[in-house]
């Protein structure tokens, strides 16, 4: 395991700046930025929430498809699906009498993705 003195960190400026260790920064510019990103992880911080949000890594997933791969009833389901969107983690569309859902935007899987990589070692 390779130790680092410091963490590399994005500047405003866009240079590429350390970040003494030990050091504590503040991440958010202001704090709604603070709330969205404590606003996005609480949505997460349930099983068939984040198991929906995995299923739509893919792509586009109609509610019967979500229904079927979470192994959830269509009330459960659909609650969830209520509470993401007005969170603001996902679209929807209608497409005659089906309804889809698309994560809004790639902050969100890339959040799944690192939150995938906790579990190996």
């Amino acid at each position: 395991m390779q130790m680092h003195a410091g963490v590399g960190v994005r500047q405003h400026d866009g240079s590429l700046g350390m970040v003494p260790a030990g050091a504590s920064f503040f991440a958010f510019e202001d704090a709604k930025g603070m709330d969205r990103a404590v606003r996005t992880l609480s949505l997460m911080a349930n099983g068939m929430r984040l198991e929906i949000l995995y299923m739509l890594i893919e792509g586009d997933r109609s509610v019967s498809e979500l229904v079927t791969g979470s192994g959830g009833s269509f009330s459960a389901v659909s609650q969830q699906l209520k509470l993401l969107t007005l969170g603001g983690l996902l679209d929807r569309r209608r497409d005659g009498r089906n309804i889809y859902y698309k994560l809004k935007d790639a902050g969100v899987s890339a959040i799944l993705k690192l939150v995938e990589g906790l579990g190996e070692e």
